[in-house]
Protein backbone atom coordinates (compact mmCIF):
# COMPACT_ATOMS: atom_id res chain seq x y z
CA UNK A 1 0.00 0.00 0.00
CA UNK A 2 1.83 3.53 -1.09
CA UNK A 3 2.20 5.78 1.49
CA UNK A 4 1.47 3.00 4.55
CA UNK A 5 3.01 4.80 7.55
CA UNK A 6 2.89 8.51 6.44
CA UNK A 7 0.50 11.19 6.70
CA UNK A 8 -0.14 14.54 4.95
CA UNK A 9 0.91 17.67 6.75
CA UNK A 10 -0.73 20.99 6.77
CA UNK A 11 0.54 22.12 2.76
CA UNK A 12 0.08 18.72 1.43
CA UNK A 13 2.87 17.30 1.33
CA UNK A 14 4.09 13.61 2.67
CA UNK A 15 4.89 13.16 6.31
CA UNK A 16 6.70 10.12 7.78
CA UNK A 17 6.64 9.14 12.03
CA UNK A 18 10.34 10.76 11.67
CA UNK A 19 9.37 14.25 10.69
CA UNK A 20 10.84 14.21 7.54
CA UNK A 21 8.86 15.93 5.03
CA UNK A 22 9.56 15.57 1.08
CA UNK A 23 9.30 19.42 0.26
CA UNK A 24 8.74 22.69 2.44
CA UNK A 25 6.49 25.26 1.13
CA UNK A 26 8.53 28.63 1.47
CA UNK A 27 7.01 32.13 0.29
CA UNK A 28 8.27 33.97 -2.58
CA UNK A 29 8.28 37.61 -1.86
CA UNK A 30 7.24 39.77 -4.78
CA UNK A 31 5.36 37.08 -6.30
CA UNK A 32 3.50 37.13 -3.12
CA UNK A 33 3.24 33.19 -3.62
CA UNK A 34 4.63 29.67 -1.94
CA UNK A 35 6.57 27.24 -4.12
CA UNK A 36 8.14 24.19 -2.92
CA UNK A 37 11.41 24.21 -1.43
CA UNK A 38 14.41 21.20 -0.24
CA UNK A 39 13.04 17.90 1.71
CA UNK A 40 12.97 18.85 5.36
CA UNK A 41 13.38 17.24 8.73
CA UNK A 42 11.67 18.56 11.72
CA UNK A 43 11.73 16.94 15.70
CA UNK A 44 10.54 18.32 18.96
CA UNK A 45 8.65 18.94 22.00
CA UNK A 46 5.65 19.60 23.82
CA UNK A 47 4.82 20.50 26.93
CA UNK A 48 1.13 20.99 28.41
CA UNK A 49 -0.23 22.07 31.77
CA UNK A 50 -3.92 22.38 33.17
CA UNK A 51 -3.97 23.32 36.49
CA UNK A 52 -6.81 24.08 39.42
CA UNK A 53 -4.80 25.89 42.15
CA UNK A 54 -8.21 26.69 43.93
CA UNK A 55 -12.24 26.02 43.49
CA UNK A 56 -13.10 28.34 40.28
CA UNK A 57 -9.40 28.81 39.49
CA UNK A 58 -7.80 27.57 36.20
CA UNK A 59 -3.96 27.95 35.21
CA UNK A 60 -3.33 26.02 31.25
CA UNK A 61 -0.06 26.42 29.27
CA UNK A 62 1.76 24.99 26.75
CA UNK A 63 5.10 25.18 25.52
CA UNK A 64 6.38 23.89 21.93
CA UNK A 65 9.99 23.29 20.84
CA UNK A 66 10.97 22.46 17.71
CA UNK A 67 14.09 22.50 15.27
CA UNK A 68 13.36 22.80 11.03
CA UNK A 69 16.22 22.07 8.96
CA UNK A 70 16.14 21.71 5.09
CA UNK A 71 17.76 18.28 4.16
CA UNK A 72 20.64 18.36 1.78
CA UNK A 73 21.45 21.73 1.67
CA UNK A 74 24.17 23.55 1.32
CA UNK A 75 25.86 24.20 4.24
CA UNK A 76 25.08 26.96 6.34
CA UNK A 77 21.94 27.20 4.60
CA UNK A 78 19.81 24.87 5.86
CA UNK A 79 17.40 26.53 8.30
CA UNK A 80 13.91 27.54 7.13
CA UNK A 81 12.37 31.18 6.72
CA UNK A 82 9.36 31.41 8.81
CA UNK A 83 9.94 27.81 11.09
CA UNK A 84 9.38 29.77 14.91
CA UNK A 85 11.25 27.12 16.42
CA UNK A 86 9.59 28.18 20.39
CA UNK A 87 5.76 28.87 21.01
CA UNK A 88 4.14 29.59 23.88
CA UNK A 89 1.01 29.86 25.24
CA UNK A 90 -0.98 30.31 28.45
CA UNK A 91 -3.47 31.72 30.60
CA UNK A 92 -5.31 32.21 33.82
CA UNK A 93 -9.64 31.83 34.19
CA UNK A 94 -11.22 32.80 37.97
CA UNK A 95 -14.49 32.48 38.16
CA UNK A 96 -15.38 35.62 40.54
CA UNK A 97 -19.02 34.56 41.25
CA UNK A 98 -21.09 31.97 39.74
CA UNK A 99 -22.32 33.96 36.20
CA UNK A 100 -18.76 36.06 36.46
CA UNK A 101 -15.58 34.59 34.75
CA UNK A 102 -12.42 36.37 33.72
CA UNK A 103 -9.43 35.52 31.94
CA UNK A 104 -6.17 36.51 31.39
CA UNK A 105 -3.88 35.47 28.14
CA UNK A 106 -0.42 35.18 27.12
CA UNK A 107 0.97 34.25 23.23
CA UNK A 108 4.56 34.44 22.91
CA UNK A 109 6.53 33.16 19.53
CA UNK A 110 9.97 33.76 19.57
CA UNK A 111 12.26 35.00 16.72
CA UNK A 112 12.55 32.67 13.79
CA UNK A 113 14.97 32.78 10.48
CA UNK A 114 13.84 34.66 7.46
CA UNK A 115 16.13 33.42 5.42
CA UNK A 116 18.27 30.28 4.96
CA UNK A 117 21.94 31.19 6.61
CA UNK A 118 19.82 32.56 9.52
CA UNK A 119 21.46 35.79 9.14
CA UNK A 120 18.25 37.67 9.48
CA UNK A 121 15.74 36.82 11.52
CA UNK A 122 12.46 37.91 12.66
CA UNK A 123 11.20 39.81 16.44
CA UNK A 124 10.04 37.99 18.89
CA UNK A 125 6.11 38.27 19.01
CA UNK A 126 4.31 38.57 22.71
CA UNK A 127 0.45 39.51 23.10
CA UNK A 128 -1.83 39.34 25.92
CA UNK A 129 -5.40 39.37 26.07
CA UNK A 130 -7.70 40.10 28.86
CA UNK A 131 -10.96 39.11 28.84
CA UNK A 132 -14.38 39.55 31.55
CA UNK A 133 -17.60 37.14 31.06
CA UNK A 134 -21.04 37.23 32.65
CA UNK A 135 -23.93 34.50 32.30
CA UNK A 136 -27.46 35.42 32.69
CA UNK A 137 -29.41 32.29 31.68
CA UNK A 138 -29.03 31.25 28.29
CA UNK A 139 -27.35 34.83 27.31
CA UNK A 140 -23.18 34.96 27.73
CA UNK A 141 -21.88 38.70 27.13
CA UNK A 142 -18.37 39.41 26.51
CA UNK A 143 -15.85 42.02 26.88
CA UNK A 144 -12.24 41.47 25.72
CA UNK A 145 -9.40 43.84 25.96
CA UNK A 146 -7.35 42.31 22.74
CA UNK A 147 -3.61 43.21 22.85
CA UNK A 148 -3.81 44.10 26.58
CA UNK A 149 -0.50 46.35 26.48
CA UNK A 150 -0.95 47.19 22.94
CA UNK A 151 2.79 45.72 21.43
CA UNK A 152 4.14 46.72 18.51
CA UNK A 153 5.00 43.32 17.43
CA UNK A 154 5.18 41.70 14.25
CA UNK A 155 2.51 39.35 13.45
CA UNK A 156 4.63 37.93 10.35
CA UNK A 157 7.66 39.44 8.86
CA UNK A 158 9.42 38.41 5.46
CA UNK A 159 12.83 39.20 4.10
CA UNK A 160 13.21 39.28 0.31
CA UNK A 161 14.53 41.87 -2.32
CA UNK A 162 12.57 44.13 -3.87
CA UNK A 163 11.92 47.57 -5.65
CA UNK A 164 9.38 50.05 -4.65
CA UNK A 165 8.83 53.25 -6.62
CA UNK A 166 11.11 55.92 -6.52
CA UNK A 167 13.79 53.45 -5.37
CA UNK A 168 17.03 53.27 -7.64
CA UNK A 169 17.77 50.72 -9.97
CA UNK A 170 18.23 46.99 -8.72
CA UNK A 171 16.73 45.68 -6.08
CA UNK A 172 16.99 45.97 -1.74
CA UNK A 173 17.17 43.29 0.10
CA UNK A 174 14.50 44.48 3.12
CA UNK A 175 12.20 43.30 6.00
CA UNK A 176 8.82 43.55 5.22
CA UNK A 177 6.41 43.76 8.53
CA UNK A 178 2.89 43.08 8.67
CA UNK A 179 1.85 44.54 12.79
CA UNK A 180 -0.01 43.04 15.46
CA UNK A 181 -3.42 44.78 15.45
CA UNK A 182 -3.01 47.48 17.83
CA UNK A 183 -5.45 47.45 20.94
CA UNK A 184 -8.75 46.98 21.18
CA UNK A 185 -11.42 46.61 22.93
CA UNK A 186 -14.08 43.55 20.82
CA UNK A 187 -17.85 42.91 22.84
CA UNK A 188 -19.66 40.00 22.54
CA UNK A 189 -23.19 38.29 23.33
CA UNK A 190 -24.22 34.36 22.62
CA UNK A 191 -27.72 33.55 23.11
CA UNK A 192 -27.84 29.79 23.66
CA UNK A 193 -31.39 27.96 22.35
Amino acid sequence: MEGAGTNLDNHGNRDSPSGVCSSELVFVGDAGSTEPNDASRRFGAEFALFWRPLPGVTVDGTAAYTRARFRGAAPGQAFIPGATPFVLGGGISASMTPSLTATLRIRHFASAPLIEDNSQKSDATTLMNLGVYREAGRLRLGIDLLNLFNARDPDITYFYASRLRGEPAGEIDDRYIHPVEPRQVRVTARFLL
